[in-house]
This record gives structure tokens, sequence and C-alpha cells, in this order.
């Protein structure tokens, strides 16, 4: 029997929007949580602050507008890196104007991609984002 779990809590009245997937999936069970692709990049884009962050493979791909934009699905190979890369956002410490409305969720849907990251790593899933 296939299972699929979605979680679009995050993308619900962002409809027609672009979004990104973070999709996981052992045997037959497939996990999903897809969010709106604005809060997203804006994530990425907080965390991309400094040099130190070009280490991370997700920035690197980011950066450079390639892996999931251009061949969705993209694997996550290194689950343990995006784990930590994820928990490095600090809300505390952004007081950005242009993202403020945004930022009241971000904490939010920094939780939901650490946990999902966190299960797929601990139940030694294949994880993938994707971008549509």
């Amino acid at each position: 029997m296939n299972l699929e779990h979605l979680n679009d809590e995050f993308y619900i009245g962002y409809e027609g929007y672009p979004e990104i997937c973070f999709l996981s999936e052992k045997g037959n069970d497939r996990w999903i949580l897809k969010l709106w692709n604005g809060y997203f990049e804006t994530l990425v884009d907080l965390l991309c602050t400094g040099n130190a962050f070009q280490e991370y493979e997700i920035i690197q791909e980011f950066t450079k507008r390639e892996g999931w934009y251009d061949n969705s699905p993209w694997e996550i190979n290194n689950i343990p890196e995006a784990i930590k890369l994820f928990s490095l956002y600090d809300a505390s410490i952004n007081d950005d104007e242009e993202v403020k409305g945004v930022l009241v969720d971000l904490p939010i849907v920094q939780n939901e991609i650490l946990s999902f990251l966190v299960r797929a790593e601990t139940e030694a899933h294949r994880a993938y984002l994707s971008y549509e």
C-alpha cells in the first residue's frame, strides 16, 4: 500500500505562485512538505550572508540558480549538512523591514523544514527538493 503524507500548510493561499517541495521517500511511503517559494527564498537569502555559507550545497545551488531550479527533483545528498544549515536561522537577530511580513512565519517554516529533514535522516529516507 502506498502512503503519501502531504503538509501544504505553507502553500495554502499562495496557489498559482511558485512552490518548493521537500520530498522524501522510502519504500512505498512518501512525505511532501510544500512551501510557497517566497518563504523558502527569503529563508535561504537570510542564510546566505557571509562567505562561510558558501560551503553548503543548498546555498551553492541556490546562488547559481541550478540544482532544483533546473533538475527537479534534486536530491539532497547530505541531509545532516542541510539540517545544520537550516538550524542557523535566528529570527531574533533579523529586523529587515522589506521581509517583515514573511518573517513572522519563518521560524515556523524553519521548524517544519528541520522536522522534515530530521525524520528523513532518522528513518534513512532519500530526500529531494523540487521547484514547481
